[in-house]
């Protein structure tokens, strides 16, 4: 581990090691909430969730089924989204959708998975025609839960469909 010497003389960890060593998020993501709003009754859309969810060791996603009485009582407060037939992400600031949507979580997620961000550098015209094409045929292809289904115990905080409709209550 490489260590620099402060003026004073005691040795410290080197800013860019302690970074790549820590559990913290990267600074732009410190104490950000991203919430992921998604098809409650689309298998496609839920596995993809329940791997976001295993995977986000910063605990920063947060999800909601467009179907929900939540995202309804959200999207009142906050305006509507730009697609209620997609992927939406929602950093607290703006939207982003599909394909740009999935990349951007991504970037969020600790280790090798930040390098499926990678999906942004595809031309946009590109992204949108595979986000359509698999989106077009995921209920032929996986089928439809008639409801949604629920997250373990262990999860609840992280599925803001759980909570009060009013989005401002927690």
């Amino acid at each position: 581990m490489k260590q620099t010497r402060d003026a004073d003389g005691p040795f410290r960890v080197a800013p860019s090691i302690r970074q790549a060593n820590s559990t913290m998020p990267p600074a732009r993501y410190k104490n950000q909430i991203f919430i992921v709003f998604f098809d409650g009754h689309c298998p496609l859309c839920f596995n993809l969730v329940r791997f976001l969810n295993d995977r986000d060791g910063y605990d920063r996603l947060r999800f909601a089924s467009l179907q929900s009485e939540w995202s309804k009582a959200f999207f009142a407060e906050n305006g509507p989204p730009p697609a209620l037939d997609a992927v939406l992400l929602w950093d607290g600031q703006q939207w982003t959708k599909e394909l740009e949507a999935v990349a951007r979580i991504f970037s969020v997620l600790p280790g090798i998975w930040k390098g499926l961000a990678l999906l942004r550098r595809l031309p946009k015209g590109l992204r949108a025609k595979c986000y359509r094409f698999i989106a077009n045929r995921r209920y032929q292809w996986f089928g439809e839960y008639k409801s949604c289904r629920l997250p373990s115990a262990a999860d609840h905080h992280k599925f803001l469909d759980l909570r009060p409709a009013n989005p401002n209550q927690s």
